[in-house]
């Protein structure tokens, strides 16, 4: 039996106004409905890093940053991206991690567009006990 998911587009921009971008699952987005369904398995497939048409000639290097399972936060590299050199970087990552996962601008000023797709799944108990309760409506944005 396949288990019920949704798959929603996500995307934010950092600039030299908006440096950091928190995906957290557990929290309500702009315009969204609260997420308090704790038997869904929220995962965030990022896919592309694109630097913005009005980026200025500069580095721009984007960090993610989230708990392992010690519940320790790490921080990493994601992309490094520069107007004259890679304008661009393709992601695979798949992170489901318990949220919340940042994603920091530390250098240049940006628009740097980081997008993917955000998947939401009921895991197995949940639909053995109650199949209903994972039939989503789609989001409209």
């Amino acid at each position: 039996m396949a288990l019920p998911t949704r798959t929603d587009f996500w995307g934010v921009e950092l600039s030299a106004k908006k440096k950091e971008a928190i995906w957290d699952a557990d929290e309500p987005q702009e315009g969204d409905a609260p997420m308090d369904e704790p038997d869904i398995v929220h995962t965030l497939h990022l896919q592309r890093v694109v630097l913005g048409v009005s980026a200025k000639d500069e580095t721009h290097l984007l960090t993610i940053s989230a708990e392992d399972s010690a519940g320790e936060e790490i921080t990493h590299p994601l992309c490094w991206l520069g107007k004259k050199s890679i304008s661009e970087c393709q992601q695979s990552m798949h992170m489901a991690l318990p949220p919340p996962v940042t994603l920091k601008l530390v250098q240049g000023s940006g628009p740097v567009h980081v997008y993917g797709m955000w998947e939401q799944q009921c895991n197995v108990l949940f639909v053995l006990v109650s199949w209903n309760l994972c039939n989503w409506t789609p989001r409209v944005s």
